[in-house]
């Protein structure tokens, strides 16, 4: 089995133990449905297999393709926003259709999600929801570590305000 062969038994590998984390991954920083999550996950794969024999370290394998996936997932927000408001600015607004409304929580978590930037977005979802430590988030997203704690902080502190009477609900 020559090198590449190697590689590519390995990333074919992590493809199947990561899917579901990546989907998730991308549901949560792009805010977009499961449908668009899976898209983002497949792309990103995609993108990383095509370079794979470009990355120098196969042990970083797992930093390098979520940091493929969260670039991917935050120009998919972005352009997103582009998109609805072009949109908008052409077509009037139907009414909405009668749709069951959400848990009132769950609502509620995401507009404090949408509160926070980007890149305070992705640190939250690397560190408290995929469980990646700060190093790891750092490597990832190429920032150095106190980049990624002041994102942190900030992003804890703007969810606290947020969400600070929904926590007084629960006390």
């Amino acid at each position: 089995m020559t090198h590449s062969d190697e590689r590519e038994a390995a990333f074919e590998r992590f493809v199947a133990t990561h899917h579901e984390r990546a989907v998730r991954f991308a549901w949560r920083l792009s805010g977009a449905g499961n449908g668009v999550a899976e898209e983002l996950a497949q792309e990103a794969f995609v993108v990383a297999y095509d370079k794979l024999l470009s990355l120098r370290d196969p042990a970083a394998l797992e930093g390098w393709f979520f940091r493929i996936l969260a670039r991917r997932a935050a120009n998919h927000r972005r352009w997103s926003a582009v998109r609805t408001r072009f949109a908008r600015s052409f077509v009037p607004e139907p009414s909405p259709a009668p749709n069951p409304p959400e848990p009132a929580l769950r609502a509620r978590i995401a507009a404090a999600m949408d509160q926070l930037s980007e890149a305070q977005r992705e640190v939250f979802v690397l560190v408290y929801l995929e469980g990646f430590t700060l190093d790891q988030t750092a490597e990832m997203l190429g920032k150095a570590p106190g980049t990624v704690r002041t994102h942190l902080h900030r992003a804890l502190g703007t969810l606290r305000s947020e969400l600070a009477e929904v926590m007084a609900e629960l006390d």
